[in-house]
């Protein structure tokens, strides 16, 4: 395997300016990490950019599901409901990194009437490819005010290492993956479009040149399609959802609960993941995508909610808290009705991406993909892809192995993204650091 470190970003972005790439990606969250894997695999020469690290976005602040969405079957999208669908079932038989999860709709005085229950969970079931009618089970589950519960599953991942997965695939397949890079600039040129980036480790300037550029910024794709065109900056709504962490001896549950808050009447949902155990989330529109604020209301509103169903839970009891931001392609009063589906808008040389969903990023990667061929007027193959032939090693050596192919640069990279320490292992982040750090320095010498 090649390396793919600190020190061969050093000599490749040394070597980059002046380049010309036939794909230009801007962004590297789960979008682009997709794309990018599905261009490598077809041997088309691309530049991803990404302006801090992998995955520091909107892919390491979600709810780390890759689920269907019982939410959009009410809404009545179906079409996106069976596609999400799919792709969870891919996940699940094709990854080691996304598990099946069961879980169980609280019903109780705030929930969602039973034959409404019946009826969603069947279409759950039915668009999923298993035709299976589920009944209520009556069990409280010993909590209080429950008179049963719907079970159903779903898939739980950790978003930053699907990212980091697909990113590190592709360089192994010839992509240029840059973090810590940003674009400063793009424009027409006679031979295609000109980017002008900055090396915000090195303050080092470049420009590149692309035949299409694909802008897979996610919260800040409006901005970085102001960059090329400011007339025509899309249609981009953003909203924030915070998650609340606590320890797992604190709420010890070997199932997942959705319920509906007794405050607002949200869905909410409490899912255990292994040493700690996660409740969300909040949706509430926010102006700035740099807008990752935990304001104390929505930590207390969480708590408040999960409160009802785990009367001795407190707000001293969350360890951790963690925003992240919907990009939302379209308008409205309240962000919960407006679609989480993706739109693509295209001209000649950019193609913009608006939208979507972790679940989702398979299906985005290869429409985005067959339109690079047409841009092009190339063949790329996108059936079965993009796929995820690469794996970390489990025990000690884990962080070494990090450092070496996924192109950490400072000890937080590995312990807020490689590791979500912070999230995963409160307690031990700060040894997580400390391990990078003498990683890190070691390769150094």
């Amino acid at each position: 395997m090649k390396e793919f470190s600190f020190r061969t970003r050093k000599k490749d972005i040394g070597e980059l300016d002046g380049r010309h790439f036939q794909v230009a990606i801007i962004g590297g969250g789960i979008t682009g990490a997709g794309i990018v894997n599905i261009l490598a695999e077809n041997g088309i020469k691309t530049v991803l950019f990404e302006r801090n690290d992998f995955a520091a976005g909107t892919s390491s602040g979600s709810s780390k599901l890759i689920h269907g969405g019982l939410r959009y079957l009410q809404q009545g999208k179906l079409r996106l409901t069976r596609e999400l669908l799919k792709e969870r079932e891919y996940l699940l038989e094709n990854t080691d990194i996304v598990y099946k999860q069961d879980f169980r709709v609280i019903i109780d005085d705030y929930s969602w009437g039973k034959g409404e229950l019946t009826l969603g969970i069947f279409l759950y079931n039915i668009l999923a490819g298993h035709f299976r009618v589920q009944r209520m089970i009556r069990d409280d589950l010993g909590l209080p005010g429950v008179k049963g519960y719907f079970p159903y599953y779903d898939g739980v991942t950790e978003d930053t290492e699907m990212v980091m997965y697909n990113i590190a695939y592709a360089q192994q397949n010839g992509a240029s993956c840059f973090n810590y890079t940003e674009v400063k600039a793009i424009s027409r040129t006679d031979n295609g479009i000109s980017i002008q980036y900055n090396d915000k480790v090195d303050n080092r300037a470049g420009t590149v040149s692309a035949d299409l550029v694909v802008n897979c910024g996610g919260p800040w794709a409006k901005e970085i399609r102001e960059l090329y065109d400011r007339n025509n900056p899309g249609k981009l709504s953003l909203s924030k959802g915070i998650h609340i962490v606590v320890d797992r001896a604190d709420l010890n549950i070997n199932y997942a609960l959705v319920f509906r808050s007794h405050v607002d009447g949200r869905q909410l949902f409490i899912i255990p993941r292994e040493k700690i155990t996660l409740i969300g989330t909040t949706d509430k529109f926010v102006k700035s995508p740099d807008d990752f604020s935990i304001p104390d209301e929505d930590v207390d509103y969480l708590v408040e909610s999960a409160k009802r169903l785990f009367p001795k839970l407190s707000r001293s009891m969350v360890v951790y808290a963690f925003a992240g931001i919907r990009p939302l392609f379209g308008s409205g009063d309240d962000p919960g009705k407006i679609s989480r589906d993706f739109h693509i808008e295209r001209d000649s040389s950019m193609i913009d991406i608006y939208g979507g969903k972790l679940t989702s990023y398979r299906a985005i990667s290869r429409k985005v993909a067959k339109l690079v061929a047409s841009e092009l007027r190339v063949n790329i193959r996108t059936r079965g892809l993009p796929v995820l032939d690469y794996s970390r090693p489990k025990g000690e050596d884990r962080i070494k192995f990090e450092a070496m192919y996924e192109c950490p640069v400072y000890p937080d990279d590995v312990k807020l993204r490689r590791e979500a320490a912070q999230i995963y292992n409160p307690k031990g982040q700060d040894q997580v650091r400390k391990e990078a750090e003498s990683v890190l320095k070691s390769m150094e010498q």
